[in-house]
């Protein structure tokens, strides 16, 4: 089974995320392939998909947002899930965790969709972004749960894992060639 794990980061805290989950689906024999979002051109080869963005004032990247929006039919009826990553802190904040993420799910029939902290590292922000941070009072630092991302990670590899095994059962087994 061919996984598309694709992700809109722009500083790449998200995509180490997203690269974790392909990880650990691989794990479970599948065939995961990560990329960015503004680089996929077609979902046609791929048999199950992940879909993550960086959370923005509640708000996905463009490239992920277009990549699901553009993308609606072929989605639907095809394992799906979604995930964002943004609030920062303890307590998170921004607090709205999930944003356009549930939405999104919402739109393609997502059998899910992961909410996970992010990672704030004040050096890489511009100026402007710096001053949103500060009257956010959003708290610099990585706090992101590996543990909760390769968890939802591995319930999605075993539910494709047993979607594999269901959809070979039954058929006869190819000789080598």
């Amino acid at each position: 089974m061919k996984v598309l794990v694709a992700v809109g980061s722009k500083y790449g805290a998200t995509r180490e995320i997203a690269q974790a989950i392909a990880t650990v689906i691989s794990d479970f024999g599948c065939e995961a392939e990560c990329l960015d979002a503004k680089d996929v051109e077609t979902v046609e080869p791929y048999d199950a998909f992940v879909i993550g963005s960086a959370l923005y004032g509640g708000f996905w990247r463009r490239d992920a947002s277009e990549l699901v929006h553009s993308h609606v039919d072929e989605l639907r009826g095809k394992p799906v899930w979604l995930f964002s990553s943004g609030p920062v802190g303890l307590p998170p904040r921004p607090a709205e965790a999930v944003g356009e993420g549930e939405s999104l799910a919402e739109v393609v029939q997502a059998k899910g969709h992961g909410a996970f902290s992010g990672c704030l590292n004040s050096e890489r922000l511009n100026a402007g972004e710096r001053a949103i941070i500060r009257g956010l009072k959003a708290s610099v630092g990585d706090y992101r749960e590996w543990g909760l991302v390769k968890n939802w990670a591995r319930e999605i590899g075993a539910e494709l894992s047993k979607a594999k095994a269901e959809s070979t059962e039954g058929q006869p087994a190819q000789a080598d060639a």
